[in-house]
C-alpha cells in the first residue's frame, strides 16, 4: 500500500501538549498503513520521548528519532530525510490538526496534480484539550499569490521539495518558516488552497517566540541580517527563472522588512549611545543601512504589526530620528 503522508514533528519540551497533537493525528479518515508520524526529539530535556514511546506501543506507524539539540530547522530536515510519504506535512507538536482531513487533502491533491495544498488556521488556548471536530472543505482556488509565512500551513509533494532542494535553513532561529514558505511558493509549481481552518495553533505564553532576553534579541537581529542576504540570493534566482515582476517586488519588500526587524531589535538592546553609533556604522559599512522608507506597507493589514507601530518605524532609515527613538526607548524601558 502506498504511503500517502509523512507527518513530521520537531519535538522539544512539549510533554504537556504532545498527547493532544498525536491524538489529532490519529483522528483521521485513512488507515495507519497509509501514513507515518515521524517525531524528532531535538535534545528535549523533558519526557517527550517517553510520550512518543507510549504511542509506539499502541500504533505501528509512529517513529522516534533522537538527536542532540540542534534547532527546529535541523529537526524538520532530519525528519524529512527519513520520510517515505508521497506528501509531507510539518506539524508543531504543541498544535493540532482538524479531524478527518487527510483523506480529503490527498483526494484533492491527486485530482489536481498539485505540488502544494494550503489552508487556514484557528487558535486555541494554552490549556485547551483536543476535541474531535471535522471540517468539510473543498479546494477554493489554485495558485494563490503570496505565501503563508508558516511551514505548518501547507502540505507539499515530497518529490517537489526534493527536486527543488527546499529545506529549512539550519542557521536561522527566527524567520526560518517565513523563508521556507516563500521558497516553496516562489518557483514553478501548481498549488491549491482552501479557506478552511485545518490547522489549530496553540497560543502559549512561554513558547520560544514569546520569551524575550538580550541573547535572543541579539540572535533575532543577526538572523534578520542573514535573511536579508538570503533574499538577495532568492532575488537573483527568481530573475534567472524569469519569475513575474510581482515576485521580485515581494522579495524587495521582504529585504526591507528584514532591515526593519534588525533595527527594531537593535533598539530593544538599549545600548549606550556610543555603542549604538558604532553598531550603526558597522551596518552602514556592510550595506545594510540606511534603506528606503517602507511607505508601501502602511495600508496593509497582516502580520506586519499594528499601524501605529509601522508609523513609528517608518522613519527608521533616517539616522537622527532613529537615534532619538532609541534614546526615548532607553528612558521608558528603565
Amino acid at each position: 500500500m502506498m504511503l500517502k503522508f509523512s507527518l513530521i514533528l520537531p519535538v522539544y519540551n512539549v510533554e504537556r501538549f504532545l498527547p493532544d497533537c498525536l491524538d489529532s493525528l490519529y483522528c483521521q479518515n485513512i488507515s495507519e498503513e497509509e501514513y507515518e508520524i515521524i517525531c524528532v526529539i531535538d535534545g528535549s530535556p523533558d519526557n517527550s520521548a517517553q510520550v512518543v514511546r507510549s504511542y509506539m506501543a499502541k500504533h505501528h506507524n509512529i517513529k522516534l528519532i533522537e538527536q542532540p539539540n540542534s534547532g527546529v530547522g535541523v529537526a524538520r530536515n532530519r525528519g524529512f530525510c527519513e520520510a517515505s510519504g508521497k506528501y509531507v506535512w510539518f506539524i508543531d507538536p504543541d498544535d493540532m490538526i482538524a479531524s478527518n482531513c487527510l483523506g480529503k487533502i490527498f483526494q484533492l491533491m491527486e485530482m489536481h496534480n498539485a505540488d502544494i495544498f494550503e489552508f487556514a488556521y484557528s487558535t486555541c488556548g494554552e490549556n485547551e484539550k483536543f476535541v474531535p471536530h471535522e471540517i468539510g472543505f473543498e479546494a477554493d482556488g489554485e495558485n494563490r499569490a503570496g505565501s503563508s509565512g508558516s511551514g505548518c500551513l501547507s502540505v507539499c509533494l515530497s518529490d517537489y521539495l526534493r527536486k527543488n532542494r527546499i529545506k529549512f535553513n539550519p542557521q536561522l532561529h527566527y524567520g526560518e518558516d517565513y523563508l521556507w514558505a516563500f521558497q516553496t511558493k516562489y518557483r514553478d509549481h501548481r498549488s491549491l488552497y482552501t479557506h478552511a481552518k485545518l490547522y489549530i495553533y496553540r497560543q502559549r505564553t512561554n513558547s520560544a517566540m514569546h520569551i524575550a532576553s538580550r541573547e535572543k534579541t541579539e540572535k533575532h537581529l543577526q538572523d534578520s541580517l542573514l535573511l536579508f542576504d538570503i533574499y538577495q540570493q532568492e532575488y537573483e534566482r527568481c530573475e534567472k527563472e524569469k519569475m513575474p515582476t510581482s515576485a521580485l517586488i515581494n522579495i524587495r519588500h521582504r529585504r526591507q522588512l528584514c532591515l526593519d526587524s534588525a533595527l527594531w531589535c537593535l533598539m530593544k538592546l538599549k545600548l549606550p549611545h556610543r555603542e549604538l553609533l558604532r553598531r550603526l556604522k558597522d551596518l552602514k559599512q556592510k550595506g545594510y543601512y540606511p534603506y528606503r522608507p517602507m511607505f508601501w506597507n502602511l495600508g496593509l493589514t497582516s502580520v506586519l504589526g499594528p499601524l501605529k507601530l509601522r508609523l513609528l518605524k517608518l522613519l527608521f532609515p533616517f539616522e537622527p530620528y532613529y537615534l532619538l527613538v532609541c534614546a526615548a526607548y532607553r528612558i521608558l524601558a528603565k
